[in-house]
């Protein structure tokens, strides 16, 4: 009964860290274009929240992989993350 439950906690927060990653995306590839165009003006700065999307990004994907090796059956049926 433990691992039923500790298995459906983990999809829980396995689809929450998918919706993180889907999220921190969206606001790296934001953040990016900005860069981007203030690179074209001139501004060589760099932009620290990159930086930090990035780094949220790598820690969300570590957490997912670890629970994909905590949780293997997990990993395998992909189809009941998205539901």
């Amino acid at each position: 009964m433990d691992e039923d439950a500790g298995s459906a906690q983990a999809l829980a927060l396995l689809r929450e860290l998918h919706g993180h990653v889907a999220g921190l995306s969206h606001k790296l590839a934001a953040a990016e274009a900005r860069s981007r165009r203030a690179r074209a003006r001139g501004n060589t700065r760099k932009d620290p929240v990159t930086s930090t999307l990035r780094r949220d990004l790598h820690e969300a994907h570590r957490l997912i992989d670890g629970l994909h090796q905590r949780y293997p059956t997990l990993a395998r049926d992909r189809s009941t993350i998205s539901s």
